[in-house]
């Protein structure tokens, strides 16, 4: 009889300590980078690791500056297509923050915008810009942050080329200048039509202009434009320029 007490208290010891790891590891947190897929219960939580991929379509670094005599605003960035495919019915959407003398962020805006180009061909680097109007009195800093995402929608097909396009500053000044000569140039093998482009830079603070040309571009024909980086005369780096071009084929 003592034994068999003795053999009882030892299952039902055995099977407390069961139930109370059994509870302990139902009471783990979620591991990090996981999600949950089944709920608790007495038995265990069930984990798989998310898989994590790039987006296809991302927004670089932003700039905001001053584009009026009002104050008013407008932040200037870059929408980078890394995929294989091109990229349309792109929106932007930037959140504006304020930061105090402890570097503390307040939200103070939300906008949305589309680019200037229809379509983000692949492997290109297209602009964009959001205008932000007057905006409150800024941090201590005297400058405004930003975080800015993209929702697009990805296309196997598409009529749009990028052709091959070179620029040369006009009359720089040393490592500055105020515009560009583009040439755009047909190297296929058949027309292209509805030909634009866009030159930027980031530093200017002055944002992008979309140009288009209707006109038929035959096999090594090249389309010449000047373009200045601003409406009004401004000096921006050399190296900070950046054009994009696309085409109809």
């Amino acid at each position: 009889m003592i034994a068999r007490r003795i053999l009882l208290s030892a299952i039902l010891m055995t099977v407390s300590i069961l139930v109370e790891a059994t509870s302990s590891r139902a009471r783990l947190p979620p591991k990090a980078n996981a999600v949950l897929l089944a709920p608790c219960s007495n038995l265990a939580c069930s984990f798989l690791p998310l898989i994590k991929t790039e987006p296809k379509v991302v927004a670089g670094d932003g700039v905001i500056d001053i584009v009026s005599r009002a104050n008013e605003r407008a932040l200037f960035a870059e929408l980078h297509n890394s995929s294989t495919v091109a990229a349309t019915d792109m929106i932007v959407t930037a959140n504006i923050y304020t930061v105090d003398l402890a570097g503390n962020a307040d939200l103070i805006a939300t906008v949305r915008n589309t680019p200037v180009f229809t379509y983000a061909l692949p492997g290109q680097i297209i602009p964009f810009q959001i205008g932000l109007g007057v905006l409150p009195p800024h941090g201590v800093y005297g400058t405004y942050t930003s975080t800015v995402s993209v929702q697009a929608r990805l296309i196997t097909e598409t009529s749009r080329i990028v052709p091959a396009v070179v620029y040369t500053p006009i009359d720089p000044f040393g490592d500055l200048t105020g515009g560009v000569v583009v040439e755009v140039r047909n190297d296929s093998v058949t027309p292209i039509r509805n030909v634009q482009f866009a030159v930027w830079s980031l530093s200017s603070g002055c944002g992008a202009r979309l140009r288009t040309f209707d006109t038929e571009l035959q096999p090594g024909g090249v389309l010449t434009e000047v373009a200045s980086i601003c409406t009004s005369f401004t000096t921006v780096p050399i190296e900070t320029i950046r054009i994009a071009a696309q085409a109809e084929k």
